[in-house]
């Protein structure tokens, strides 16, 4: 019913399976150098333990699954703002966890907030709630930088979450978007010392 969403999700796999081999062979190769570190310096690791410690290779992180084609299905189904409620629940869920696993791409941040924009809309409280979530996960993620758009999409969420019939969802825009001030003070404050 979505051919879009289905072609992006079979590209996502593609994308996960390549990055999987890649972050496997990483692994494989930060593992063994690190035993044939600890292998050469035995004796002097016996003697030296703090220096053998620093020489071990230390194994990827998971940036290394930082990649537009894995979050392009998710934000795809959520462009359906009509669509299947079971759907969109799962790409919002989806979006979070793979902010919260750091594996968005820095300039994929404008793309989610636009997504979430059309969904100040949706009349679910439970949803609403959760597109605030987001909308304060995206604006707090420091993988990407605070850019005018992307903080007007945060403000636009807020504002028109205000709106709602819901007293909590209303409540919960308004501490949004005073989260979202404080967190925008913080930054221009640690850019300031840097």
């Amino acid at each position: 019913k979505y051919p879009g969403v289905k072609e992006a999700a079979e590209r996502a796999i593609l994308t996960v399976r390549t990055l999987k081999t890649r972050y496997v062979s990483a692994v494989r190769a930060a593992s063994s150098a690190s035993a044939v570190s600890v292998k050469s310096n035995d004796s002097s690791a016996v003697e030296n333990n703090g220096l053998a410690q620093k020489r071990r290779v230390r194994p990827p992180t998971t940036a290394l699954f930082k990649h537009t084609d894995i979050i392009r299905p998710f934000l795809l189904a959520l462009n359906y703002v009509d669509g299947p409620s079971l759907m969109l629940n799962v790409a919002l869920t989806s979006v979070q966890m793979l902010i919260d696993g750091d594996a968005v791409c820095p300039q994929d941040s404008i793309n989610i907030m636009h997504v979430l924009s059309i969904h100040t809309t949706k009349h679910d409280e439970s949803y609403n709630l959760k597109v605030l979530q987001t909308a304060t996960m995206v604006a707090a993620w420091r993988g990407a930088e605070m850019s005018e758009e992307v903080l007007s999409k945060t403000i636009v969420v807020c504002m028109s979450m205000a709106k709602q019939k819901s007293s909590t969802v209303r409540r919960a825009s308004m501490a949004t978007l005073s989260q979202l001030t404080s967190l925008l003070f913080d930054r221009v404050t640690s850019s300031a010392a840097d």
